[in-house]
């Protein structure tokens, strides 16, 4: 599986205490080129405190991560973080 950036941004709430956004999108292909999911940067921001995941779906399934190099290295050979959660039976 291969993870291309989509290139586009969706900008999120907005305000001074509390604001979410999403700026990075990914698709996610198989070996065909073929899309079978995609992975969005959350970010979420609490005043002081800045929270960054990757979430998103694999043929369905839902994926959550803390670093998109941990995403890509999932993809790549299966390398499960003990943070992340993912399938227990993937696709």
């Amino acid at each position: 599986m291969k993870l291309i950036s989509n290139k586009d941004g969706e900008a999120g709430r907005k305000d001074e205490t509390f604001a979410t956004y999403c700026p990075n999108t990914y698709r996610v292909e198989d070996a065909s080129g073929a899309k079978i999911g995609e992975f969005t940067q959350h970010i979420r921001i609490r005043g002081p405190h800045r929270d960054i995941e990757w979430m998103g779906t694999i043929e369905g399934e839902f994926y959550k991560f803390q670093r998109l190099t941990d995403v890509r290295a999932y993809l790549k050979d299966g390398t499960v973080p003990p943070y992340a959660i993912v399938p227990k039976n993937p696709k």
